[in-house]
Order: C-alpha cells, then sequence, then structure tokens
C-alpha cells in the first residue's frame, strides 16, 4: 500500500524519500510531512523543519511574546523593524501551515482512491 502511495506521488510531482518506516513528502520552505501506514490506518505527521509543526508554531509565537516584551518600553519610531519581523513570522508560519495541510488533503485522496475497490 505504501508503495504504490508514494509511487503516485511522486508522478503527481511531489518530492518523495522513503523512510524505515514510511516516506516523507518533501515541501519548500523546510515543510515535510511523513506519512506512515499500518493496515488500514494512514497516519500523517506534519513537519516544520526537524521537529513538529504544533511545536514550531508555539516557538514562534512565544518568540514574538518575548520580542514584545523586550520591545515595548522602546520609543514608537524604533517599532517598525520588530512589528515587521513578527508580521513575517506570522505570514511565513501561514504560508507553511497552508503547504502541510493541501500536501496532508493530497495523500488523504490519493489514499482513499488507493484503498477503495475499484468498480
Amino acid at each position: 500500500m505504501a508503495e504504490s502511495l508514494s509511487e503516485t506521488l511522486r508522478t503527481l510531482g511531489y518530492r518523495v524519500d522513503e523512510k524505515t518506516v514510511g516516506f516523507e513528502v518533501r515541501l519548500p520552505l523546510l515543510c515535510s510531512v511523513r506519512v506512515r501506514t499500518d493496515g488500514q490506518n494512514l497516519d500523517l505527521d506534519p513537519q516544520f523543519g526537524l521537529m513538529s509543526r504544533t511545536a514550531a508554531t508555539w516557538i514562534t509565537a512565544l518568540i514574538i511574546l518575548v520580542g514584545w516584551f523586550f520591545v515595548r518600553a522602546a520609543p514608537p519610531d524604533q517599532l517598525y523593524l520588530p512589528a515587521l519581523a513578527g508580521l513575517f513570522a506570522v505570514v511565513w508560519d501561514v504560508y507553511r501551515y497552508v503547504l502541510t495541510e493541501h500536501a496532508m488533503a493530497t495523500v488523504r485522496q490519493v489514499y482513499l482512491a488507493i484503498r477503495s475497490p475499484r468498480a
């Protein structure tokens, strides 16, 4: 099942790297989706770099919060760069979230198409 799923994703243009357990769909912006199949179960794990998407999102939020704490006492004319950096970080994470969600939706659709009996 995993072999046909990874081959179909390759034909759709995704970069697929085989792993010891399952495979990984590589995406731009240091994103990936780890895919494991166990019988009829499909397990998808979105990654941002070396960590899970959830952990990376919390770290981004924590960095923005700590940055806001340190620059809130600064004069208003010096806040443009930190505000722009924070906005860029949020947009970066949102874009990577959309990339991984789209890839996971594609994997789910291909998996269901392969798993369903042909009429």
